[in-house]
This record gives C-alpha cells, sequence and structure tokens, in this order.
C-alpha cells in the first residue's frame, strides 16, 4: 500500500532510529518530559498528542530522549558591536540550528559601513556584511539533517543603513536563510501618518517598495511588543524568532505547542468547551516541563529562559473549525469565534500557570498573582505539525488553496484539503469529470469562485486570496488581544495589489495594536513554498491598476496571470464582462524602455478592445512576434513579451466562454468542446460550426 504525506513526513523527519509510528514519536516524547512519578499524567498526556489534540513544537517531537535533547523552536542570540561577539553568534546559531532549532538577532548595534575601528584603525564592513557571513554560515548547516536553519535579522529604523538592509534582499536567492523585519515605534508611525519626517517616509516607502517586489521585509511594532507587564525587569525586546511570533530577550528561548482546534468541534458543530479546557491545562504543565528537562545548547541560554519560563501555547485548525460549525472565514461570527476561543484559552492558560506555583516555584508576580511563567501563549505557523495532525489548516491562518503543490525538504506533493474534498463529493462524485474539472480549476487559479458550485458553498469555502486585507489584519488584531507574545500571520494581497494597499494595510495593523506584520503579494517570488500552476483568478478589484498608471476607475472582475519573458517577469491583467476580455493591463517588474514598451501594449489592446476589435485578433497576432532575449531564455513563457500576453489573452477567452450561445431568439445547446473565431464580426465555433449572429 502506497504511504499517504502524512507517513513520509513522520519517517523522514520525526522518527529516530528503531521508530515506525505515530505511537512510537509520542512514547518517547512523553517519557522523555513527563516524570515517571507522575503517571496519572503521563497516560492522559500522551492520549491527548496520540488524538493529536495538541502538539508540541517540531523540535521537542524530533529531539526528545534523544542525545540532543533540545526541545525549544525559538531563540533570539545577543550581538554587540564587536568581532568576537558577532562570530560568537554565528557560531552558537551553528549549534542551535543543527538542533532545529530558530534564530533571531538584532543587528542595531553593529556600527554602520565606514565607520572607524578604533582598536585597529581600519574601517567597519556594516551590517548587510555580516548578514552575509550568518547567512553562509546557516546555508552550511541542516537543522539535525532534516530542516534546514532559520533566521530573522532585524534593524531599527534608527539604525544609518536601514535603507541598504531593506534592500539587500531585493535580488531573489539572496541571503535566503533570513526573514528581515525593521523595528519601528509609535513615533515613527505618528510621523508617517503626519507627514513630518522626510527620512521616515524614505523609509516606509523603501519597505513598501520591498514588500510590492517580494514580501519583506517584516514590520514589528516596537511599544506593541515592549507595552506588556513585565518589561522593564530585563530591559527591551528587540528581536523575534524567524516567524516573528516570539520576542524574546536576547538570549532567551521559548517553547511552543498548539491546540488542534478541529478536534474541539462537537458532532453538533459546536465547541466542547470542557474538552479545549482539559486540553489546555495538560499543555500547560507539558510545556513547562518541557523547560524544566529541555537540554539546552548555551548555559547562557538555560539560565535566561528558566529565569522567565516563557512558554507559548497556541492553536491550529482554526480555519477548519470554522468551516465545520459552518462559519465563513471573513464573516462577523469568525470574529466573534476568534476573540471567544483565545480568551478562554488565555483566561484557563493563566490560570493554569498560576497552579502550577503550588507545586513548582513561582518567576513572576501577574495581576497580584504568583505565575510558574512570564508568558503561556503564543500563536505561531504550524507547518509540518499541521500536517501531522491531519493536514489541519496551519496556525489562524485562512487555507491557502483547497488543492495545491506543496514544495519542502521531503519533495513535491499534490495536495486537496480533506474537508474541501469532502464536501465537494457530496455535489460532484469523485470520478465524475465535474469533480476533476473543480479539481484542476482550483489547482490551476487557486479559488472556486468563478465556478458553478453553489452559492452557500463557495461563501463557504474562501481561500486567502479571496478575503480582504481588512479581514486578514482584522483577524490577527483579534487573536493578538489575548496572546501574551505574539501572532504569526501572514497578509495574502492579490498580485494586483497595489503599494497603497500595501500601506493601507500597515497603517491598520499599527492602529489595531498588532505586534508585528507579514505581507505577502501573490506571485512576487520565484519560489514559493505552496505553489499554484497559474496566478488567482480574482473579481471585483478595486483599483486593480497602480494608481500613477490608471485609466479605468471602475470595478472589474479580472484574472491575473504571472509570466516570463526574456527580460524577467511581468504580469497579464485581463479584465472582462464574465464573457469575454473588455481591457488589459500589462506591468512588468522593472523599469526603462521594457517597462514603457509593457504597459503601451496594454493600452494599446485595451483601446482596441474597448472599439469593438475582437480579442482573438490579438492572439493571433501576436504570435507571430518573436524576440531573441526571449527565445534564448529557458524561463521564458512564450517567443516574446507580445506572444506571452497573446497566450493569456487566448486562455481567458477560452475561461471565459459559455458552453451554452444564443443563435437568433432561441438559445440552444453548443457542443461539448466549444472554441471561438470572430469571422465578419460574428463569433463562430470552430469545432461545430454553430454562429451566434445566425
Amino acid at each position: 500500500m502506497e504511504t499517504t504525506y502524512e507517513e513520509r513526513l513522520l519517517k523522514e523527519r520525526y522518527c529516530i532510529d528503531g521508530e515506525n509510528t505515530w505511537e512510537d514519536v509520542v512514547t518517547r516524547t512523553i517519557n522523555s518530559i513527563i516524570p515517571e512519578s507522575d503517571n496519572e499524567r503521563r497516560i492522559t498526556t500522551k492520549q491527548m498528542i496520540l488524538d493529536k489534540d495538541f502538539l508540541p513544537n517540531s523540535p521537542t517531537l524530533m529531539n526528545a530522549g534523544t542525545h540532543s535533547g533540545q526541545l525549544a523552536a525559538c531563540f533570539v542570540l545577543p550581538i554587540e558591536d564587536s568581532i568576537s561577539s558577532i562570530f560568537e553568534a554565528v557560531k552558537n546559531a551553528a549549534i542551535i540550528h543543527k538542533t532545529g532549532g530558530g534564530t533571531g538577532f538584532s543587528f542595531s548595534k553593529l556600527r554602520p559601513s565606514g565607520s572607524v575601528v578604533q582598536s585597529t584603525k581600519g574601517v567597519a564592513s556594516g551590517v548587510v556584511s555580516f548578514l552575509e557571513v550568518f547567512d553562509a554560515a546557516t546555508q552550511s548547516i541542516k537543522q539535525g539533517g532534516k530542516r534546514r536553519g532559520a533566521n530573522m535579522g532585524v534593524l531599527h529604523y534608527t539604525h544609518p543603513e536601514i535603507i541598504d538592509f531593506i534592500t539587500c534582499k531585493q535580488k531573489e536567492g539572496k541571503i535566503k536563510n533570513f526573514n528581515l523585519s525593521i523595528m519601528v515605534d509609535n513615533k515613527f508611525m505618528q510621523s508617517i501618518i503626519d507627514n513630518t519626517n522626510a527620512r521616515n517616509k524614505e523609509i516606509f516607502n523603501t519597505g513598501v517598495d520591498g514588500i510590492y517586489m517580494n514580501g519583506e521585509p517584516g514590520i514589528l511594532f516596537e511599544d506593541a511588543i515592549n507595552d506588556v507587564y513585565f518589561t522593564g525587569k530585563y530591559g527591551n525586546m528587540t528581536a523575534t524568532n524567524p516567524c516573528g511570533e516570539q520576542p524574546l530577550y536576547p538570549g532567551e528561548s521559548c517553547t511552543l505547542a498548539s491546540i488542534n482546534l478541529v478536534n474541539m468541534i462537537s458532532e453538533q458543530k459546536l465547541i466542547n468547551w470542557k474538552k479545549l479546557e482539559s486540553t489546555i491545562r495538560a499543555a500547560i504543565w507539558f510545556l513547562d516541563d518541557v523547560v524544566t528537562i529541555n537540554k539546552y545548547p548555551l548555559k547562557e541560554i538555560e539560565e535566561k529562559t528558566k529565569l522567565t519560563r516563557k512558554i507559548g501555547l497556541g492553536i491550529m485548525g482554526f480555519h477548519d473549525a470554522l468551516i465545520k460549525m459552518g462559519i465563513p472565514y471573513d464573516d462577523i461570527e469568525a470574529i466573534k469565534a476568534a476573540e471567544n476561543i483565545m480568551m478562554t484559552i488565555q483566561d484557563i492558560a493563566m490560570e493554569e500557570s498560576n497552579n502550577l506555583t503550588q507545586y513548582r516555584d513561582a518567576v513572576i508576580t501577574r495581576d497580584g498573582k504568583s505565575m510558574r511563567n512570564t508568558t503561556v501563549t503564543t500563536i505561531a505557523p504550524t507547518g509540518t505539525i499541521s500536517i501531522l495532525a491531519n493536514s489541519v489548516s496551519s496556525g489562524i491562518e485562512p487555507v491557502f488553496s483547497w488543492v495545491y503543490t506543496r514544495k519542502d525538504t521531503t519533495g513535491e506533493r499534490l495536495i486537496i484539503h480533506p474537508l474541501f474534498k469532502d464536501a465537494l463529493t457530496k455535489i460532484y462524485s469523485e470520478n465524475t469529470p465535474e469533480y476533476t474539472k473543480i479539481i484542476q480549476i482550483v489547482k490551476k487559479y487557486g479559488t472556486i469562485q468563478n465556478t458553478e458550485l453553489p452559492q452557500e458553498f463557495k461563501k463557504l469555502f474562501k481561500s486567502a486570496l479571496d478575503i480582504s486585507p481588512e479581514t486578514h489584519v482584522k483577524m490577527q488584531a483579534t487573536f493578538q488581544k489575548h496572546v501574551d507574545n505574539a501572532v504569526s500571520k501572514t497578509i495574502n494581497l492579490p498580485p494586483s495589489a497595489t503599494k497603497e494597499d500595501i500601506k493601507k494595510v500597515i497603517l491598520l495593523a499599527w492602529k489595531l495594536k498588532c505586534k508585528g506584520l507579514t505581507i505577502y503579494r501573490n506571485g512576487s517570488r520565484e519560489e514559493e513554498v505552496l505553489c499554484l500552476e497559474k496566478p488567482v483568478v480574482v473579481d471585483n478589484i478595486v483599483d486593480w491598476i497602480e494608481t500613477e498608471n490608471a485609466f479605468y476607475e471602475s470595478k472589474t472582475p479580472a484574472v491575473i496571470y504571472k509570466v516570463h519573458s526574456g527580460c524577467g517577469k511581468f504580469y497579464v491583467i485581463i479584465g472582462h464582462d464574465k464573457e469575454e476580455p473588455t481591457m488589459i493591463f500589462v506591468e512588468g517588474d522593472g523599469v526603462g524602455g521594457c517597462q514603457a514598451n509593457m504597459a503601451a501594449m496594454g493600452r494599446s489592446i485595451s483601446a482596441g478592445l474597448e472599439w469593438g476589435t475582437p480579442a482573438e485578433n490579438y492572439v493571433k497576432q501576436f504570435s507571430k512576434v518573436k524576440c531573441m532575449t526571449a527565445m534564448n531564455n529557458k524561463l521564458s513563457c512564450g517567443k516574446s513579451c507580445a506572444d506571452i500576453t497573446g497566450k493569456c489573452m487566448d486562455d481567458a477567452i477560452k475561461m471565459l466562454q459559455p458552453k451554452e450561445v444564443k443563435i437568433g431568439k432561441d438559445e440552444e445547446k453548443c457542443c461539448d468542446a466549444p472554441h471561438y473565431v470572430m469571422e465578419g464580426g460574428c463569433r463562430i465555433c470552430t469545432n461545430c460550426g454553430k454562429s451566434r449572429c445566425s
């Protein structure tokens, strides 16, 4: 029998020698973490993890009971302004990466490039040069033979090299083992709103340009991160772990676990609050055990971690749970559910941390109560453990696509979301052409919103790019209100999103007191973990042409294609009236002649369409245009930019044309494979010869 992706992942990443099953991994984990004297808790907690009610972070499952014994996922390492400190951090990061942990650094203390080094009378090489050193070291270390090392690099906006920092990853593939974030404060953000500081405006706009180009940098809000009950005692937190959900002090670590919300939904499609409570309490005890039993990679990290005993209990499968309850992700009821769920988790987690002090030492007093842990909650991205938990949705993210290709270190896999598949098979049997067609459409475009599926089905099964940016941010902010640490959440934008859209998202996230922000415009990177065959079909796009290029102001449905020519990638945006293309916008990622020519081509086509030129004529004529630069580039999607634009138009025409056409006064059924051409001003099916004009 062929093994499933989940089974392969388990064997390749989590099983050690002699292990073959999930029960083997869980037994080793439980027996090495929960004391033998607490046998009753061993039994109940083991069953919870076996049932996948909650799962600890990957390093715990990988390393518990092994020689490594390093169980934490999140670390922040200190970097002072000296060669010895910098390379000590490089060494320590390598040690942590080998055990499966991720590291974050603030480079804000490093002097800028060109500064005089008093001890040698030489000059400093600067932040970016040392980023490259860390990146090269990470590239050579594979985490425990199972995961590639990951880093977060943070720079405060006041650093002289902030612009170079923001732009250092614009060329794809450079410094690829780092996520980069800029740390900004309320003063900075207010200056953007008031337009009172030219330097800050330049930083902000450069950051927006980077996000538009490839999703970096991330934004960290300094005051929100440090405006918490325990700040001041140990200074400010200046960096986070690689995905941004865990702000930490330099030299501190944190271990995480996530509750599988799908398992908390009853047969009556309601939240089983009693089961959720017992899971929370068991998880808090388990995580505190992890802090105690962990074999820390460095003595300094052990001391600082045990001083604060930070743990982070979060959730996964939130979108799946909403679906099981019949609630669309972008419905007001989803926000209410998020509020109730996370407030409950936070309250019970704090109560249980207080209960722990009856048996173990307290480390802090919070709201007048003794606490075993300074933090108890975090919302992490639950990539691989979500797959282990029967491929539930990651963290609090909406599902990216119901059908997609996933690329990771185990290879490339086609994944169909289980709940989507179950619901779809109630409409179309799995082996029917209708079912196959829907799967192909979703794999190709990432959405079902342009299909003929029932409206209620489409409303419930909205994917990430069907959800407005504002809803994404509001959902993150709702969870953040009841989370001690931070929330990992990607604000997914369609390829058509403008820089103004990105600015609005940043300002809204700051206003709603998010601690950080990750924005990604779909299709803006060459290599993506979750891959669709083509960019998403998006309906009712507002301002889908950049402001400076805008000449259409009305809302319009559109198909967006990300393609490659000889001189790089570009986008073909095809507006339509649900039957045929009505306007075209062609946008390149570069500047200069090609960019201008692409824009001119789009305007010319649009003008022709407006005057009645059939779209098919452009397809026919553009196929004759050749460009040696495109023909010599193996990534090019066609013989020239014009040829590629024509191919996109042809695809859109085929997608939009109906299977039924009106002939005369009556509506007749066309053939099963219609393809139309325009002849003498009439649309004629080349397959059966029927005409809309006869």
